[in-house]
């Protein structure tokens, strides 16, 4: 389980705090939690060592993800 480090509004991407090193691959997706409850989808567009840069998966996101929320891969 890693977490949102960041977003950048300009372009709309997220990056999240697991990379490479932890087995995070492009085009793994993961699901995205506030408080237990699942907000969101995200898609890993690209990845480094230690962190990844992902899309939100609009069908599966109906608010802004935040920095902070939690990320798990789906299944």
């Amino acid at each position: 389980m890693g977490s949102i480090a960041s977003h950048d509004p300009k372009f709309g991407f997220y990056i999240i705090n697991r990379g490479a090193d932890h087995g995070v691959k492009t085009v793994d997706e993961f699901n995205v939690l506030r408080a237990g409850n699942l907000v969101g989808k995200i898609k890993i567009k690209q990845t480094q060592p230690t962190v990844s840069i992902a899309d939100a998966i609009k069908a599966f996101t109906r608010q802004q993800l935040q920095p902070g929320d939690k990320v798990v891969k789906s299944q």
